[in-house]
């Protein structure tokens, strides 16, 4: 799909649009203490829920494929040992309420060691 320099400059006029109006309508609607406690429970939590929805799936897809009998070429593999020990790491970290880049940099250390090993020992 080759896009011309026009059309880019749309996508990022429209793009930024459309962030400015997300950050600056609840600013203009929502002038006084909101006093609802569902909707104080909603806000405070819809962020970690987000960026929950938007990390998880790729750390599962994240990683390469790890073949379990690599004599024989089976075509079975498991593509989620080094993803589920970073996954491991980072709920664990986040559990014992670590800053987000103290998880962050655990987590992805943990899964790159753990996949060069694999690689090394030919798992």
């Amino acid at each position: 799909m080759n896009l011309t320099a026009t059309q880019v400059l749309y996508a990022v006029l429209l793009t930024a649009l459309i962030t400015y109006l997300l950050r600056a309508v609840p600013l203009l609607l929502l002038r006084k203490q909101l006093t609802n406690p569902f909707l104080v429970a909603l806000f405070k939590y819809m962020p970690f829920a987000l960026l929950s929805a938007m990390i998880f799936p790729d750390i599962f897809n994240s990683t390469a494929d790890i073949t379990i009998d690599p004599a024989t070429k089976n075509d079975t593999t498991i593509p989620l040992i080094s993803a589920i020990m970073g996954f491991i790491v980072a709920l664990i970290l986040s559990l014992k309420d670590k800053k987000l880049p103290t998880v962050a940099a655990a987590a992805c250390s943990v899964a790159f060691i753990v996949e060069r090993i694999s690689t090394l020992l030919n798992f």
